[in-house]
Formats: C-alpha cells, structure tokens, sequence
C-alpha cells in the first residue's frame, strides 16, 4: 500500500511539466526506456497537466528501484527522463491498512495534521501556506497515519520560495527583441499591464536553418525583465516562393530577353511590395498591329514569365470638305488594303457603314447640306493581323 501512494504522488508532482502542449506521458522501471517505447499513461493533452495513475509493482524484486517518467510535448518532441526512487517492500511486511489522517511540514518546521475519509489508498489535494518561509530552497515532507494508529515513512519534494514582486503591479512601456546574437530591435507600446504585440521582424538576411528569438519587456521603473526565447526554422528560398518585387521590364513586338526590355516605374516610387502597379509612357508608335510583353524580378534576382497582351495604332485621320462633300484622308498603313468608313450624327453611337475603299482617302458627297454635324471614324482589316516590324527596344534585325 505505501509504494502504491508513493508512485502516485511522484507521478502527480513530475506530470507537472510546462511546455506548449503536453501529448504524452510513459514511464519506465530502473532503466530509463528510449523516446517513445516506455509504457504509455493516458492523459488530457495540456500546457499543464496532473497526472494520478495506479502503477502496477507486482513484477518487480523485493528492494530498491527508480521510476522513470518521460513528457512528450507538440514543439519539441520527448523530454528528458525524470526520476524517483521506490522500495519495494518484502510481500510479508505488504499489510493493507486503512489510511486516516495525513501531515505535513517544512524543513524541521512544525507538523500539521488533517483527517481525512479512511481508504486503502486516498488522495489529498490542497493548498500548502507558504507565508511564514522565508525565500529559498525548502523541503516538503508528507506523510500517512493508519487506522492502528501507525505513521508512515515520510516522503518529501524540494520546494522553492521566491521573492514578493518590488511592484504590486507591472506596467510594460517598451518591448525588445533579437534573434540569435544579432541587433536588438525596440518598440515603443502604450503603457499597460497588458501588452500585445505584433511586428515584422527583419528576417531576410537569416541563413536558413533553425534560429532563436528573444523577447523581453521593459517596466515603468526602467527594468527589462527576463528573456523569452523560442526556436523557429529559415527555410531556403525556391523558385515559386512569392518573393518581393523588385523591378519589372517591357517590350513591344520582339522579346530582347531577359533584363534587356525597358523598365517600367511603380506607381509608388519604389519596389518593394508584393504587389506593385507600374507604368510608362511610349510615344511615336508606328499605326498597326503589334504585341506588348511584360515580365517582373524578385527581391533575389529571378524574373517571371513574360504576360503578353496585343493592340492597335490607328492611322491619323483628317477630315476636310470641298462644297457639300466632306473628304476624309487617313495616313497609309503597311500590308492594309482594305478600309471601312463608318458615320454617324452623335458622338457616343449610331454608326453606319457608308463605304469600303482600298485606298487611304474616302469622299462622302453632297452630305453637308442635309446634316448640319457628322462624326466619322475609319475601320481597317489588317492583312491576317500581320504585326508590324517596329520593335521596342530596337535590338536590330530578328532572327524569330
């Protein structure tokens, strides 16, 4: 009976393990089993977690023996082996008797005693007073009384007593952070003893690997506080990683490859965003039918496929009259023959074809003396869209 309250008050105290999240608990006899293969206990995953469990000690020798505890958590995998030590008495000298009372006491402090309902095995949860131990390393010692009236052999766990907080309560004014051994990066917070907070880190000049992050608070009172750390990875960059833009290029009609078009400029002024809105300015475009290719590079130098789009220049159109007839002339296209010439009297619709021509000149006679205003616009039908041979920037003649 008494190794049976011993396992479980060394398996609810060594349970207690802070970590992200508690997966998995196993333990093992005298020899602390590898990662994983020890026999497991069933828990409610947890940052903090209590643990009461009956541990067989059937098979194991008259003597003493350790128990080996082990703690899985969700970052950082299996912890390391905890331990305690159990005897195991004689089966003759094993008498179930029933628990009654229970005491405890610091160091060589006084005792203090509580009865509790009797059992074969009971388990007692409550809150120790501290108050009157100074600050420091202490000992705790527990033990049980039988129904004969007979105590147990005391078990004991080393406790710590810190110090009461300088503050009644904190407030963060500033926040710090580094990573590895690098710059220590500040950021101002409103003052508050609760404090959130979000940044970018600048993180781009990183190996890739694993690395280290360090955060601590600064206080009213000018004290930085301890430094919380945690782990993270740098993966290497790849190809189809969205990295930021950091220039773009284009070209009209024949692709000069990469890094040899001209540059368009970001709306903002700067690339450096994932996104970006460009533009330029091209003048003296030739009348036809051509092609516009775009292509962007990212922040590590690598350039994007090329988006193509297609549009057309028209001819200048002059439009003169000679008595009632309106003369329409239009400047020549090369490899166009065939023209279509559409009117009408509004602005914003209602064209009508009046003639196909073949020549850069159209007259629609005797029209002025009975419509006091005509729009005009003049259509073409390139010869199977043949594109132009003007090309932008001008690399000299194509081999495609």
């Amino acid at each position: 009976m008494r190794s049976s309250i011993h396992i479980l008050c060394a398996l609810l105290l060594a349970a207690r393990l802070c970590a992200d999240v508690i997966t998995a608990v196993e333990y093992s006899w005298d020899v602390p089993a590898p990662p994983g293969t020890g026999t497991p206990v069933n828990i409610v995953p947890g940052n903090q977690i209590n643990v009461s469990r009956n541990v067989s000690i059937a098979s194991l020798p008259q003597g003493l023996h350790r128990l080996y505890l082990r703690a899985h958590d969700d970052s950082s995998g299996w912890g390391g082996a905890h331990s305690l030590w159990v005897y195991r008495l004689p089966p003759a000298l094993h008498v179930d008797s029933t628990i009654t009372a229970f005491e405890f006491w610091f160091d060589n402090g006084p005792h203090t005693a509580f009865e509790v309902g009797g059992g074969a095995e009971v388990q007692w949860i409550g809150n120790v007073p501290l108050n009157s131990l100074p600050q420091g390393f202490h000992r705790l010692y527990v033990r049980a009384r039988n129904a004969a009236g007979m105590w147990g052999a005391p078990e004991s766990e080393v406790v710590f007593v810190f110090a009461p907080a300088l503050v009644t309560q904190h407030v963060v004014t500033a926040f710090e952070a580094w990573v590895d051994n690098g710059t220590h990066f500040s950021y101002d917070v409103a003052d508050a003893s609760e404090v959130q907070l979000i940044r970018n880190l600048p993180v781009a000049e990183l190996t890739p690997g694993m690395h280290k992050l360090f955060v601590r608070c600064l206080d009213q009172g000018g004290n930085w506080s301890g430094a919380q750390s945690q782990f993270f990875m740098v993966f290497p960059r790849v190809d189809t990683n969205p990295g930021r833009i950091a220039g773009a290029e284009f070209w009209i009609n024949v692709d000069p490859g990469q890094g040899n078009g001209l540059p368009l400029a970001p709306t903002d002024g700067g690339w450096d965003e994932f996104q970006e809105e460009a533009f330029v300015y091209v003048q003296d475009i030739p009348p036809g039918f051509h092609r516009i290719g775009v292509r962007v590079r990212d922040d590590v130098g690598h350039w994007s496929g090329v988006e193509i789009d297609t549009f057309t220049v028209g001819p200048m159109l002059v439009i003169s009259t000679s008595g009632n007839d309106v003369i329409l002339h239009w400047s020549e296209l090369p490899g166009i023959t065939d023209f279509e010439v559409w009117r009408s009297s509004q602005i914003d619709g209602g064209f009508n074809l009046i003639g196909s021509v073949s020549a850069n000149a159209y007259t629609d006679p005797g029209i002025i003396a009975s419509q006091p205003q005509l729009y005009y616009h003049v259509k073409w039908v390139p010869n199977a869209r043949a594109q132009s041979a003007f090309r932008l920037p001008d690399t000299g003649p194509s081999s495609h």
